[in-house]
């Protein structure tokens, strides 16, 4: 099972990626140049990744609902600390 760190840490990744292929729908002389595949190619791209980011979403939502509930309970690590 992942940690609520690791699953926070996908979903950032994934909306960096989702901001970066987006960034390509502004630049009209890119898009110009591109053919129908490439075309086809950035825009599944951009549901994959919109895909990808609404199932995290829901992970969070359940992992934080169960952890409300008291279904799960959130283990920390013990850290050494200098004296």
């Amino acid at each position: 099972m992942q940690s609520f760190g690791d699953i926070l840490d996908q979903l950032v990744t994934v909306i960096i990626k989702l901001f970066m292929n987006h960034e390509n729908f502004y630049h009209q002389e890119r898009l110009d140049k591109m053919n129908e595949q490439e075309l086809r190619n950035l825009l599944k791209k951009e549901i994959d990744l919109n895909l990808q980011r609404n199932a995290l979403i829901e992970e969070i939502d359940t992992k934080l609902s169960n952890i409300v509930s008291g279904q799960e309970v959130i283990k920390f690590k013990k850290h050494k600390t200098s004296e």
